[in-house]
């Protein structure tokens, strides 16, 4: 799973949230993929519909119509000095997200979410437990998340409602949590596939929610590290999630390690409500660049 693939440069995002369109602009620049896809569109159902020609097909087409979206973007220049690129510069950044209240409890939320219950590397082993290993059941465990993300970003309208996006992204992680959980625990197609649907759909949510608090909370001047501090999270926590998942699966098995990750992400956006209650009440309305803790 890759959840730092954003089609539309955070710059431009940035400029959008400026002119009041907060979490709408994240809907619009084009959710990152949810968790697990690995692409965005259902592969495993254009494998088991047409097979492996039409799904690389679909993929070039696919990316080339986005590359065409990414040339055709205006060019966006930072506010004030550039930064210089040292490893003191990196070090700064990293400082700055560790004192600020929003930015740490997202990256925190994120690794709840992620590390604790990311079951992709789980599919092969479930899928031959509870469908005989089928290479077509196989595919649609994973196209079952991508349409719950893909149903996530069509239905996601009513997120530009919500002032609260700290509170809204630990929510999201507990259901995505939840439904892990869930998958872990069924065993009929039709419930693994909806648990699925349902937590592709939380993942999308709460990667909006995520962007949002990172454009909103970050000044220009720390805007190119943060959001580089981002795309490292949604990119390297599910893999070390995936890691966990396989590990405990070969200690236990993948059914416990699909149940105990989902429930551990459930305690875990718990304790980030409790013991980061500023996370949880902030309101990007009250103060789009919130300051940073006192050191």
């Amino acid at each position: 799973m890759s959840r730092s693939n954003p089609s539309v440069p955070p710059s431009v995002v940035h400029t959008w949230i400026a002119d009041g369109r907060s979490a709408g602009a994240v809907e619009e620049r084009g959710v990152d993929p949810p968790a697990g896809s690995g692409d965005r569109h259902p592969a495993g159902a254009d494998v088991a519909a047409a097979g492996l020609k039409i799904c690389y097909l679909i993929d070039a087409i696919s990316y080339g119509a986005a590359l065409y979206g990414v040339f055709r973007l205006p060019s966006m220049h930072p506010d004030g000095k550039a930064s210089r690129r040292s490893l003191a510069a990196a070090i700064e950044g990293l400082t700055f997200i560790a004192r600020n209240t929003a930015l740490r409890g997202a990256m925190l939320a994120d690794l709840s979410a992620t590390v604790l219950a990311m079951p992709i590397a789980l599919f092969p082993a479930i899928n031959a437990d509870r469908f005989n290993g089928s290479p077509r059941t196989l595919g649609l465990l994973s196209t079952a998340i991508a349409v719950g993300g893909l149903l996530g970003s069509i239905l996601s309208g009513p997120v530009k409602t919500i002032t609260r996006p700290g509170r809204a992204m630990l929510i999201t992680g507990a259901v995505w949590g939840a439904a892990i959980a869930g998958f872990g625990a069924v065993h009929g197609l039709p419930a693994t596939l909806a648990l699925l649907a349902v937590a592709g759909a939380a993942d999308v949510l709460c990667v909006v929610f995520r962007t949002t608090i990172v454009q909103l909370a970050t000044p220009d001047t720390m805007r190119g590290r943060t959001n580089s501090t981002e795309y490292v999270v949604g990119a390297a926590f599910p893999q070390i999630g995936n890691f966990r998942a396989g590990l405990l699966a070969t200690a236990t098995t993948p059914q416990i390690s699909a149940v105990a990750g989902g429930l551990a992400a459930i305690v875990g956006a718990g304790l980030i409500a409790a013991r980061l209650p500023a996370f949880t009440a902030y309101r990007h309305a009250d103060n789009p660049e919130p300051a940073t803790d006192p050191p």
